[in-house]
């Protein structure tokens, strides 16, 4: 029996916008997602995917239902726990990379290895990981001498590097031209199936989702299919 990852169990979200004004962005969501899995989560803007994912990533909580993530549930967590949960157990690739342009690329790595607790290893760690990404020769340049593509690559090192539970992308390749949004693509694909990574895509693009082995649709906080 395949194993369980994360696991989502009649998720309720509500925003109070005023008495008379409430938006429901979710409304029972039921889904499991198993180690190994790649999946994208689509549907039109205000269906509730970003919020979804927020909450699957601990970095948001539910207004009612439970989040069960590594057989753990996440759902009853305070703020400080979610804290710590996404260090250990939640990889994240952002549309906008959000790299520190500070920092070198091994730098930008490093810096999540070293969250994690492992100081004396981060070095090694991220340049096997950037390597593994195929920026071994990029490792001191800083995001400004990186393509869009180079940037994105190390997001998704920095993602790997503490080997998560799950990778949750927001729009990956969504400031990336077709060309280089596919590389991206194979590259987590590759990812996937060499380290067994469970990946969870959220997208807007049709394309990016057909490459996808699962597709879950949200309409209006509901699955539709």
């Amino acid at each position: 029996m395949d194993e369980v990852i994360l696991e989502v169990k009649e998720l309720h979200k509500y925003y109070d916008l005023s008495k008379e004004n409430v938006v429901r962005a979710l409304q029972g969501i039921n889904l499991q997602i198993k180690k190994g899995e790649f999946t994208a989560i689509i549907g039109p803007s205000g269906s509730g995917k970003s919020t979804l994912m927020h909450i699957m990533g601990a970095l948001d909580t539910a207004t009612k239902g439970q989040v069960w993530l590594d057989r753990e549930e996440i759902s009853k967590e305070k703020i400080s726990g979610l804290y710590k949960i996404r260090g250990r157990k939640i990889g994240f690739i952002f549309q906008g990379y959000n790299l520190i342009p500070t920092l070198t690329a091994l730098e930008n790595v490093m810096l999540a290895v070293e969250y994690s607790g492992r100081k004396n290893n981060a070095k090694k760690e991220a340049t096997e990981i950037l390597t593994d990404v195929g920026l071994g020769k990029r490792l001191n340049h800083k995001p400004n001498e990186l393509s869009g593509g180079e940037q994105q690559r190390v997001a998704v090192a920095r993602a790997l590097v503490n080997k998560p539970a799950i990778i949750l992308a927001d729009e990956p390749t969504g400031e990336l031209d077709t060309q280089t949004s596919m590389e991206i693509i194979t590259l987590l694909k590759d990812l996937n199936k060499k380290e067994n990574q469970t990946f969870v895509l959220v997208t807007h693009n049709p394309e990016i989702a057909k490459t996808c082995r699962r597709i879950i649709k949200l309409r209006d906080g509901k699955i539709e299919s």
